[in-house]
């Protein structure tokens, strides 16, 4: 009899032990969202946070340059296009970023084409309304490079 209850015991053991792992280790938040999406329901474009008019505050030198850009989706689901960014405006044309969570960067380019003058590159991570920059750009004639901080805030 006791040989029969401690097989009953150990054989209940285990079920509750097995139904505990399966039962746990089958959550919806182990979801990976699509490309560019987020939230619970993956229904959410990462992007989205990023587009609007962004009053800029940049610093190079212990300057302080003020303006405002803006930012606009772009074509595929994780760009998004910068106009009338980065400092004294040495760019005529958009900018190309990507965005990938908080993160938005700025792969090496040359925004007005091969003849230009300045390239840049960069990233910023949003938090709280505001993307905080860190960013290049560089002269490619002589080759100086300045190196930039900024604090972007929605309108």
């Amino acid at each position: 009899m006791k040989k029969a209850r401690l097989i009953l015991t150990a054989s209940i053991l285990s079920l509750v032990t097995l139904s505990m792992v399966t039962f746990t280790s089958c959550t919806k938040d182990d979801k990976t969202c699509p490309v560019g999406m987020e939230g619970k329901n993956c229904d959410v474009e990462m992007r989205t946070k990023f587009v609007n008019s962004w009053s800029a505050v940049d610093v190079v030198n212990g300057n302080q340059l003020v303006y405002t850009c803006n930012i606009v989706k772009g074509l595929n689901i994780n760009q998004v296009t910068i106009s009338n960014a980065f400092s004294d405006h040495f760019f005529s044309n958009n900018i190309n970023a990507t965005v990938d969570g908080n993160t938005i960067t700025i792969a090496d380019q040359k925004p007005d084409g091969s003849t230009s003058m300045y390239s840049v590159s960069g990233s910023g991570t949003y938090s709280n309304n505001q993307i905080s920059w860190d960013y290049i750009i560089v002269e490619d004639v002589t080759g100086v490079k300045q190196t930039y901080t900024g604090v972007w805030t929605a309108q």
